[in-house]
């Protein structure tokens, strides 16, 4: 196989998988620290006996659970960043042409799709589990732009 072939398959499956998870990479603007609304805290503060303002989150329950998605969200998104630096690494690995070093890339392919997978799939789960702990999962939408 000549290294111009290499070079196109490569860049061919770069584009196929930044195809794939850009849209959950797009959900990083809701953690966007650059925005002057951003905040690590999910919750506002204590549930207000009047009746809280528009926007507002009480420290709950239902608050706690929101700032679990957030932290998950956040640690998908440099989970995502991570397995990107992998597949380019394997990229860069295979299209050198020796034979050890696409052995290497292979094996790191693989482990980079075996964990992003794992990573996704216990994404998915959580989520599902929040949304039926979560009373008004309003709050839990609102961090994923739902």
């Amino acid at each position: 196989m000549n290294y111009e072939l290499r070079i196109m398959k490569s860049l061919l499956i770069v584009l196929l998988i930044m195809m794939i998870f850009l849209p959950v990479i797009s959900h990083a603007q809701t953690l966007n620290p650059f925005k002057e609304d951003f905040k690590l805290s999910f919750c506002n503060g204590p549930a207000l006996p009047g009746g809280a303002p528009a926007g507002y989150v009480p420290c709950d329950f239902n608050g706690l659970m929101g700032q679990v998605q957030l932290l998950i969200n956040a640690m998908i998104i440099l989970g995502l960043l991570c397995a990107i630096g992998g597949f380019s690494y394997a990229g860069f690995l295979y299209i050198s042409g020796e034979q050890a070093k696409i052995t290497h890339a292979k094996e790191i392919l693989r482990k980079t799709v075996v964990g992003l997978l794992i990573m996704l799939g216990s994404w998915a789960i959580v989520y599902q589990l929040l949304t039926w702990l979560v009373k008004d999962s309003t709050g839990v939408k609102a961090l994923l732009g739902a």
